[in-house]
């Protein structure tokens, strides 16, 4: 059986460095060489690879579910989403897309995400207020919307289980290196060093 909730919480509270992970998104999303919305998709890496690099997760990259976690022999699937502005100040939290149909808007294909087990657990983190949400498949499949190009959660707060982070004391670590001016010197170089 999956872990609980809870259990999960007190893994990411205890063995994820948030201080690290927001250090680094920091960097990327100050970045000023980042410019266009092509860019976006380099920032969303750094996001997942953060988040990775500073915890035991594993990346997995899979539709409808990101990383592995194991737990005394046990996988735990997550389905994680990067948000800015997800916690809102009125004490609601923005609608989540959590699946694109990818051309097929039937309602078959919206029945098919309703019901699918691809991951256990989805991990919201909010980079604007540095706040992470966990919430169990059934709770975000609940509130499953058809909306446009994709299926959407609007999952009530009160039903979202919250990381306590002691983000008073975060230092958040950044780097004199600019990511971008390395991203781009490192094409240069591997486009003239193509032998």
């Amino acid at each position: 059986m999956t872990i609980t909730i809870q259990e999960l919480k007190t893994i990411c509270e205890n063995e994820f460095d948030w201080n690290m992970i927001f250090g680094a998104v920091n960097d990327a999303y100050s970045d000023d060489g980042f410019k266009s919305n092509a860019d976006n998709f380099i920032r969303a890496k750094v996001l997942e690879l953060s988040v990775v690099s500073f915890s035991e997760l594993i990346h997995i990259d899979q539709d409808g579910v990101d990383f592995l976690l194991m737990v005394d022999g046990e996988e735990v699937l997550i389905e994680c989403k990067f948000l800015k502005g997800f916690f809102k100040k009125d004490g609601t939290c923005k609608e989540v897309k959590m699946k694109n149909y990818r051309g097929d808007v039937s309602e078959e294909a919206f029945n098919r995400f309703k019901t699918e087990n691809k991951f256990h657990y989805v991990m919201i983190v909010d980079r604007n207020c540095y706040k992470v949400a966990l919430a169990s498949k059934d709770t975000a499949q609940k509130y499953y919307e058809s909306k446009g190009d994709g299926v959407m959660s609007q999952m009530p707060y009160n039903e979202l289980t919250i990381l306590d982070l002691d983000v008073d004391n975060f230092t958040f670590p950044c780097s004199d290196v600019k990511l971008s001016e390395l991203i781009y010197q490192t094409i240069i170089y591997w486009i003239k060093n193509r032998r």
